[in-house]
């Protein structure tokens, strides 16, 4: 399923399509009136009522659970998602982005025996993770790294970030 407008309260989905041997429920249809959550009206608390309002519990708590609503997405960023040509760059390069922007590197003896196969990714430490840093400023004849890039040579902001990137397939990351 893939959400159509995430500004608009009644969401439509779009359902790709079920395997054999699956039934669906089709997209959920129903908002819980305490929270605001979307939810499949079999999910509701009352099932024995066939007419009136039906109530959920599984999201809120009926409103026990006091949940932050998430703000909308910026239109820079929605725009730079949807668009025609650039958003598959984009996603392509989310994390290296991301990583553009860390204060912090995260390091550990990450254990990769246990990715094989076909299943999911798992990312997993063995022993204590530790986040490197760095100094104030960089030492002569160093490039910034880390927070650095924030408050030294900041002129230079962009391509300093750049020469920290790692690109496997040598394409030019799209600043």
């Amino acid at each position: 399923m893939d959400w159509m407008d995430d500004d608009d309260p009644q969401t439509e989905f779009v359902i790709d399509s079920v395997p054999e041997g699956y039934s669906s429920l089709g997209p959920p249809t129903e908002f819980c009136k305490k929270c605001k959550a979307v939810i499949w009206k079999e999910e509701r608390k009352n099932k024995n009522v066939k007419k009136g309002t039906p109530t959920f519990g599984i999201c809120c708590g009926q409103g026990q659970i006091k949940l932050h609503f998430i703000p909308h997405t910026p239109s820079y960023l929605k725009q730079l998602h949807n668009h025609p040509k650039k958003s598959k760059t984009f996603k392509r390069n989310i994390r290296l982005y991301n990583a553009m922007f860390a204060f912090t590197s995260m390091g550990g003896k990450v254990d990769h025996s246990i990715n094989y196969g076909s299943a999911p990714y798992v990312y997993r430490l063995n022993g204590q993770k530790y986040h490197v840093f760095g100094t104030l400023i960089p030492n002569d004849g160093d490039d910034p790294k880390f927070f650095q890039l924030y408050i030294y040579d900041t002129e230079n902001e962009v391509e300093n970030r750049v020469k920290w990137i790692k690109v496997d397939d040598g394409e030019a990351i799209d600043t």
